[in-house]
């Protein structure tokens, strides 16, 4: 009956689109493994780098640890053009760590 109202669901990246937070290191190794295989498959793209907002070459991003302080990655998917972040605070922590669809 609503039908029309409902979110058109992309057949690429719809798994994708739940936020994903992790509360560890080994979680985030885990995420970061999922994410390229993602791109690997090309579910998602990752965006060219934008180095005033601490963005780094996701890949050079090694999926274990050492990690830079600040993982920040823009990705999209090659389909329907959605966009999802990944973010880490390594050295400090922070509850927003993890995968964010836009």
């Amino acid at each position: 009956m609503f039908s029309i109202f409902k979110k058109n669901e992309c057949d690429n990246c719809s798994s994708l689109k739940e936020q994903q937070l992790v509360k560890n290191p080994r979680q985030l190794t885990d995420l970061i493994g999922k994410i390229k295989q993602a791109v690997a498959s090309g579910l998602v793209t990752p965006l060219a780098p934008d180095a005033k907002r601490y963005e780094q070459d996701f890949s050079l991003l090694l999926a274990d640890s050492p990690w830079p302080d600040i993982i920040l990655n823009q990705f999209q998917c090659p389909k329907c053009g959605a966009q999802f972040e990944l973010f880490a605070n390594t050295y400090q922590g922070s509850n927003k760590n993890g995968w964010h669809p836009k």
